[in-house]
This record gives C-alpha cells, sequence and structure tokens, in this order.
C-alpha cells in the first residue's frame, strides 16, 4: 500500500474505495456545478472539518480550492 507523505495524497488514499465504487454505479447524477465525485469529496470532508456552521465550510471549501 502506498504510504501518503501529504494532505493531498492522504485525502486520495482514504476515498479511493468511494472513488472506485463510484466508477461502477450505474445511478449517477447529472449537475454541470458539482458532479458526484466533487459531492462526496465534499460530504466527507464536512463531516470531519471542524467548522460549526455549513457557510463556515463552504467559504473554507472554495478558499483552499477543494472545488477542483
Amino acid at each position: 500500500m502506498q504510504q501518503p507523505n501529504d494532505y493531498k495524497s492522504l485525502t486520495e488514499c482514504f476515498l479511493a474505495p468511494a472513488r472506485e465504487s463510484l466508477s461502477h454505479c450505474s445511478h449517477t447524477r447529472e449537475c454541470p456545478e458539482l458532479d458526484d465525485w466533487q459531492w462526496i469529496r465534499m460530504g466527507v470532508n464536512r463531516s470531519i472539518n471542524d467548522e460549526r456552521s455549513g457557510r463556515s465550510f463552504l467559504q473554507d471549501w472554495a478558499m483552499l480550492d477543494e472545488s477542483s
């Protein structure tokens, strides 16, 4: 197993099973602003983030360019 040495690598390793599952999913959602993969990443990050409000989380998300 690959040993991540930075935050982005650790995040990708953690989310790898979800990404793999998504590639086999027959039910997807069509949204031009936020695809299914971004939705999963955002949900996981919101769950483990220490922001007190959703608005604060979204502002930090946009500043860190996590949306890409």
